[in-house]
């Protein structure tokens, strides 16, 4: 795997974009520099923001981008809404391959472990010289903490876990044996039918809250741009897959073998259920529950108990079991 780190020098115009990238401007200058890259939900400005998945449509009309990433049909479908706000919009047949055009462009590669600074030994683990530790840190045998990783005070690390780069631990988090926390998500630059995928360059982090707790082989993916976290008092069972960009609240309980999508965001104090799934741009409203082997594919809101696949809310689920059970019987609904 390796840690990109942004290129020295000026950062690339749109004009200069385009015409080594492909693609159109609409309603913008080819002399904006493009120096920042984010979410369409980003909080703060940004030069670019790419938009290709259908959740983040509703996104345009608080977007904070100077300019939209994206094919002819997502750009005429927000096109009003883009003007309105005084965004430009660059039409791309390939946004994602557009996009790691642009990633290329503004951040290099590099060895994630540089071994002309060689790691330290801290008992049984590895740490990297450029990391920090805080007072009271426990690493166990085997573990790894990766470079301008910072562990809180009190934070303890199982045996085998790996903390790659970039990687911000609250105090007296808990990471259990096996976990890895900011590996590289599964973000990909690929069409329907090709044969060929190619990975997009993950330069984002990830950000744990204090007093998170980590079952065994748990793994969080680090954020494509920005950062993929976990708020403070949540607690994570073993064999949970956290994708990248996904947000998380504060004190959720996510049971084993849960699977969330990338960018996908879960409200505080959230429930979920064993071997439950999401996909990826969904939003799980606060205090919401969900049930084991449920299978979110749109918003759930707050407060309220969905379940089954796809989910839905509780009482009609168990509506349609019963009339599923019913059936099974031979007698008629």
């Amino acid at each position: 795997m390796l840690r990109w780190h942004r290129r020295p020098g000026d950062a690339p115009t749109l004009g200069e974009l385009v015409a080594a990238l492909g693609g159109r401007l609409v309603h913008c200058r080819r002399s904006v520099v493009v120096s920042t890259l984010g979410a369409t939900d980003a909080p703060d400005p940004v030069s670019l923001a790419p938009l290709w998945h259908e959740r983040s449509v509703g996104d345009v009309g608080a977007c904070r981008a100077a300019v939209l990433l994206a094919d002819a049909a997502f750009a005429a479908r927000v096109a009003d809404t883009a003007a309105d706000r005084g965004i430009g919009l660059w039409i791309h047949p390939r946004p994602r391959r557009a996009f790691r055009g642009v990633l290329e462009r503004l951040f290099e590669p590099r060895a994630a472990w540089d071994e002309s600074e060689p790691s330290r030994a801290v008992g049984g683990a590895w740490v990297h010289p450029q990391a920090r530790l805080g007072d009271g840190v426990r690493l166990a045998p085997g573990a790894v903490i990766g470079a301008d990783a910072e562990l809180g005070d009190g934070v303890h690390v199982g045996a085998g876990a790996a903390v790659l780069h970039d990687v911000t631990i609250g105090p007296h988090a808990t990471l259990g044996p096996g976990c890895v926390v900011g590996a590289d998500g599964f973000g990909l630059d690929a069409a329907p039918g090709e044969l060929s995928p190619e990975p997009l360059p993950h330069v984002g982090r990830v950000v744990l809250g204090a007093r998170v707790r980590l079952g065994a082989n748990v793994v969080v993916a680090r954020g494509t741009l920005g950062a993929t976290s976990i708020g403070d008092d949540s607690q994570l069972d073993a064999l949970v897959q956290i994708g990248h960009n996904v947000r998380i609240g504060r004190g959720c309980v996510i049971c084993a073998q849960v699977g969330i999508g990338g960018s996908s965001v879960v409200g505080d104090g959230v429930w979920i259920g064993g071997q439950a799934g999401i996909a990826d741009h969904c939003r799980v409203g606060d205090r919401a529950r969900l049930a084991a082997q449920s299978g979110v594919i749109g918003d759930v809101p707050a407060d309220e108990t969905w379940g089954g696949t796809p989910a839905v809310p509780h009482p009609q689920w168990m509506r349609g079991a019963a009339v599923l059970a019913r059936l099974a019987r031979g007698r008629e609904p």
